[in-house]
């Protein structure tokens, strides 16, 4: 997919040579990429810098890129985090975010937003945007939505059943996934994505 393209690209352009920070990074390494600094707010062995997002104990203009996937839905205070990013980026330095539009809640531990295409360019409005697109197609939305509802109908109130049911459908359905590798391209596939991205540069000057 275009997204995934995307990610290579990026990842080739900024190598070992740059200072690259993985915001909001969770317990793994993004791409197996172990030189890029980790940040997240909890302890995970993985994490490099412990620390809230919206308030990152980085100097000014010193970060080559930055890598945000499926994070700002988590923060409350989601502007501060966009600012912070634009602090610490230097100039002509790039951001490569991930956003959810249409998924079920998953608290980690809560869940605060969701973006259509148009939300997350104007969370960015401070940005130089480069390129947008569809990251996570509609099959996957769909499918996400239908194994939480099937998984609620079929629990009977039961959370270890609920979650059962989920992990079953998950492994299951997983295959038809690949059916967004041509719905994404269909011209209103945006309308019912399941997650957008965007790769935004912090302007010169």
């Amino acid at each position: 997919t275009a997204y995934r393209r995307t990610i290579k690209k990026l990842l080739r352009k900024y190598d070992r040579e740059h200072i690259v920070l993985n915001m909001g990074s969770g317990p793994t390494y993004f791409n197996e990429r172990r030189d890029l600094i980790n940040v997240d707010f909890h302890p995970y062995e993985e994490v490099d810098i412990v620390a809230d997002i919206t308030d990152l104990p980085v100097a000014d203009g010193t970060i080559d890129f930055i890598i945000n996937i499926a994070v700002l839905e988590h923060v409350e205070q989601v502007h501060m985090a966009v600012r912070e990013m634009f602090r610490i980026l230097k100039p002509g330095g790039e951001v490569l975010c991930y956003v959810p539009f249409i998924v079920p809640f998953h608290g980690a531990p809560q869940d605060f937003h969701r973006w259509t295409m148009l939300g997350m360019e104007k969370l960015f409005a401070n940005y130089e945007i480069l390129e947008t697109g569809i990251g996570c197609g509609p099959t996957s939305g769909l499918l996400w939505i239908f194994q939480e509802w099937t998984a609620i109908l079929f629990s009977f109130g039961s959370k270890k059943l609920h979650d059962v049911i989920l992990l079953f459908l998950l492994i299951v359905l997983m295959p038809l996934k690949v059916i967004d590798i041509i719905l994404a391209r269909f011209p209103h596939a945006e309308k019912i994505a399941s997650g957008f991205y965007i790769v935004a540069s912090k302007k010169e000057g």
